[in-house]
């Protein structure tokens, strides 16, 4: 399983829709990400761990744990997230979506060429969450929450990890 790349839509910094290259090959099959403090490296990290596990984030580490905690809860954290220049202008959804290539998926579900997209999107507004699981025709994968958080866990990332 690899991660390819990386939709970042109004998640904090990253205003509009970005797109974050992770692909790598025989030549380049190391990603690094650097930069100065205050560019966004910790709030990638952050996008990616709240694209996977939503409200589970508190769970990853005491880092994680903290960051909520200092906002009071999970909604009022999460809400922190919207960029503010898109929020100015009136929009309220902000989301995270990751790419997956060569995973290796039970036979029963319907994906022909091993690649995933994990999709987490919110609405600041309606305070409304929404976690897809879709194969790369954009289909939804499955249709109970439980069964995609089982999915992200069993064959993409454990939480554990």
């Amino acid at each position: 399983m690899k991660i390819s790349k990386v939709h970042l839509y109004n998640f904090r910094q990253f205003y509009g829709q970005v797109e974050i290259d992770l692909l790598t090959d025989s030549n380049r099959n190391i990603i690094l990400i650097g930069g100065k403090n205050g560019f966004g490296k910790t709030n990638f990290l952050i996008s990616i761990v709240w694209c996977l596990y939503g409200e589970k984030i508190t769970q990853i580490d005491e880092n994680f744990k903290r960051e909520v905690q200092k906002e009071s809860n999970y909604q009022k954290f999460i809400r922190q997230s919207l960029n503010w220049n898109s929020k100015d202008e009136g929009n309220s959804n902000f989301s995270v979506e990751i790419y997956f290539e060569e995973v290796d998926y039970p036979a029963n579900i319907k994906v022909s060429d091993g690649k995933i997209i994990v999709k987490r999107e919110f609405n600041a507004t309606k305070i409304d969450e929404k976690l897809s699981v879709l194969n790369s025709s954009r289909n939804e994968l499955f249709a109970e929450q439980e069964d995609k958080s089982n999915f992200i866990n069993d064959y993409l990332i454990p939480l554990e990890a």
